[in-house]
């Protein structure tokens, strides 16, 4: 019977001892400990603090202590039952869509200030004038009008104003304006390919393309007038209908995730990486473009990196929770 509760006290002293904090092998000399967060608070001999963390030594010849991983561990079950997935960070084309609301209106002022300009040139020939300022001036008007300095160029040597400004024949070319909010002017160019679309004309799609805007912003409606040329429409689009214009913007491989991958706190955004196996690790991203469920990460992940992809919101909160 001696023998029997001899055992069990070894035993019960065995699972004490595994209990306690461990303590420090290191052979260097510790000067003291230190509260892993807050170096102020210090203690004379090794301990934990409310939390469980052990204090940190600070050794007498200056050399720093192992710290603690950053981050926090989830478990293989946690991670299967969580529906936590990571993906590997990559470059990828984005493009962008968006859609403008516009109309068809012949512009009888540009085609006035076509004919202008051309008189101008054929007057000053006529009289061997060069007047650097009065071309200046009849520029300007059509460069504020939205045409580019190219094309008033093939102007000045064509000659011949744009007919289809004014009124143009059965099956011959219309214009088409539209308004680019502030947000998407970057992503307008001259020579941009754009669909056009009308409710009066449903199943129909009209092919254009940008050949000028303005060069202001307008002030109220915080938007910019361009104008697209379609060839061929003036039998089916007519002066003063409504329609609706469509422009898709490829663009270079940038970095990007999908949209769910990045979380944002109010005053940053985050993605979680994981560093090793199970261990993953809050990262800040400065984040850019959106679109079709993916977004442009400008800075603060590389191509290679593995980030969570579905269940940050879980990782997230087991952070919180593990205080970390």
């Amino acid at each position: 019977m001696i023998k029997k509760y001899g055992i069990i006290v070894v035993l019960v002293l065995i699972i004490i001892a595994l209990m306690l904090p461990k303590k420090h092998t290191d052979e260097r000399k510790i000067l003291y400990y230190k509260n892993p967060m807050d170096p102020t608070i210090t203690s004379p001999v090794f301990k934990q603090d409310e939390m469980g963390m052990d204090y940190l030594p600070v050794y007498a010849d200056g050399t720093k202590p192992t710290e603690p991983k950053k981050g926090i561990n989830i478990s293989p079950e946690n991670t299967q039952r969580l529906s936590i997935k990571t993906t590997t960070v990559q470059r990828m084309p984005m493009s962008s869509t968006f859609t403008a609301a516009g109309s068809v209106a012949y512009d009888p002022e540009l085609y006035v200030a076509q004919e202008e300009y051309i008189q101008m040139l054929q007057t000053m020939q006529s009289n061997a004038m060069d007047s650097a300022q009065i071309k200046q001036a009849s520029r300007q008007k059509l460069l504020l009008a939205g045409m580019t300095s190219d094309q008033i160029d093939r102007l000045a040597l064509s000659k011949q104003p744009d007919k289809s400004l004014y009124l143009p024949s059965q099956n011959s070319s219309v214009w088409v304006y539209f308004n680019i909010f502030e947000k998407d002017t970057g992503l307008i160019r001259l020579g941009q390919d754009v669909s056009i679309f009308s409710v009066g004309l449903p199943g129909i799609t009209f092919s254009g393309r940008v050949e000028g805007f303005s060069p202001i912003i307008d002030p109220t409606t915080r938007s910019l007038k361009a104008r697209a040329l379609v060839k061929g429409a003036a039998g089916q689009l007519k002066p003063g209908m409504f329609v609706s214009v469509r422009v898709s913007v490829g663009g270079p491989s940038i970095v990007a995730v999908d949209e769910d991958a990045v979380l944002d706190t109010g005053t940053k955004s985050i993605v979680y990486l994981e560093v090793e196996d199970g261990r993953f690790e809050e990262h800040p991203v400065q984040t850019g473009r959106r679109s079709s469920g993916k977004i442009e990460i400008i800075s603060g992940l590389n191509v290679g990196d593995r980030v969570v992809e579905e269940g940050s919101f879980f990782v997230d909160s087991e952070s919180k929770l593990q205080g970390k």
